[in-house]
């Protein structure tokens, strides 16, 4: 069962969403909250998901929100307009609904959501991970990385030897990589923990190379780099 809340205030659309995961019976809906800052004390408190969200609400920057989530958390946008949907693309939600919203596209989401919670836990075993590069599926040792960098539409895979390029976003990459070894320090790094040669207020050294840690993530980087 996946941990869900729903963030919005139209009624009508919160009891349409409802009724769709009633049907799947794979949504534990922990709660709809019209304000905001109750549902941040969910997400905190109850080990939440999946959160489903409006960004148009009065008072309320839902993109704010979003960015503060962490990335374990996927997020759904539900607005009633599409003038918002290359920014929240930007943040990496997992998808974009126009209200009103029909069964049909409703499933198009969910089945996303099962592909990625399909990948989303590796192997143990396994000590590599393959990534596209151009046409060929390149295999790249985790040992090997020693940081992820989104750039644009892309993300660069910094190496010890080389770097790939791979049109691929930096939230499904991290994914697939073991997270006691890997970590999201900015909305546009990950870096592989063993690699760190210094941290020094909000900037990490990896080797020569410096990367700036966003403030949400710079306590959780504290405590996985020095513990």
């Amino acid at each position: 069962m996946l941990r869900t809340i729903i963030i919005d205030n139209d009624t009508r659309s919160v009891e349409c969403l409802k009724s769709l995961m009633d049907k799947l019976n794979d949504f534990e809906i922990i709660g709809a909250f019209s304000n905001p800052f109750e549902a941040l004390k969910a997400v905190v408190s109850k080990d939440v998901q999946v959160v489903f969200i409006e960004l148009n609400i009065p008072g309320f920057d839902g993109f704010d929100f979003i960015r503060n989530l962490s990335d374990s958390i996927q997020v759904v946008v539900i607005s009633d307009v599409k003038e918002y949907a290359i920014e929240a693309f930007e943040l990496e939600v997992l998808d974009y609904l126009i209200k009103p919203i029909s069964q049909q596209r409703f499933l198009k989401t969910i089945s996303r959501l099962y592909k990625l919670n399909a990948i989303s836990t590796p192997s143990i075993e396994r000590s590599y991970v393959y990534v596209k590069v151009d046409k060929k599926m390149v295999k790249i040792y985790h040992d090997q990385i020693l940081f992820i960098e989104s750039v644009g539409d892309y993300i660069k895979i910094v190496c010890k030897e080389e770097v790939f390029i791979s049109n691929s976003t930096l939230k499904g990459f991290t994914s697939e990589l073991p997270n006691d070894q890997f970590l999201r320090v900015h909305r546009s790094y990950t870096i592989s923990i063993p690699r760190v040669t210094a941290l020094e207020g909000n900037t990490i050294e990896i080797g020569s190379n410096r990367i700036p840690v966003g403030r949400q993530y710079l306590s959780e980087a504290r405590k996985s780099i020095i513990s």
